[in-house]
């Protein structure tokens, strides 16, 4: 039996249709895919550390992953990240060199920053010379860690 051109047309155009429709939101990896696990251990001995600016301003680091806007957990390192705003991708270029441990930089991972006011995921790879890239395309239902910023008053 032949098919005719309008069932065929339909066809092809349903399978467009149903792959868009379909079509997941693809998240970037948070780490490195061949990061060692020593990584994880620098990030948890890392976490809650703050950094103090000389002018004024703090920073830290939370091992915790979370979409934006941010969710946080009960344990008091992740309600620190209430205290502190996201940084803009200008504080996160300037600031990434005290995201060390013993000498070790943390290895390069997705953090949640500022951009023209917008939430942003940006890959930090603390101690390098390009040490923020701005991920594009990132829904904000993707995690990231979080690096807060804060100037007291």
């Amino acid at each position: 039996m032949a098919v005719s051109k309008h069932v065929k047309c339909k066809a092809c155009c349903m399978g467009h249709i149903s792959r868009l429709l379909l079509k997941k939101r693809i998240c970037p990896n948070v780490t490195g895919t061949n990061e060692p696990p020593v990584a994880e251990e620098l990030r948890s001995i890392m976490s809650g550390n703050i950094l103090y600016n000389d002018d004024g301003t703090y920073y830290t680091f939370i091992n915790y992953l979370t979409a934006y806007p941010m969710k946080h957990a009960g344990s008091s390192g992740q309600n620190a990240a209430l205290y502190f705003s996201i940084p803009t991708i200008k504080q996160l270029r300037k600031n990434t060199d005290w995201l060390q441990v013993n000498g070790q930089y943390l290895y390069p991972m997705l953090v949640w920053a500022l951009k023209r006011n917008k939430p942003v995921i940006a890959m930090v790879s603390p101690g390098q010379k390009k040490n923020v890239k701005v991920v594009r395309k990132s829904p904000s239902d993707c995690l990231a860690y979080i690096i807060g910023v804060a100037k007291p008053d």
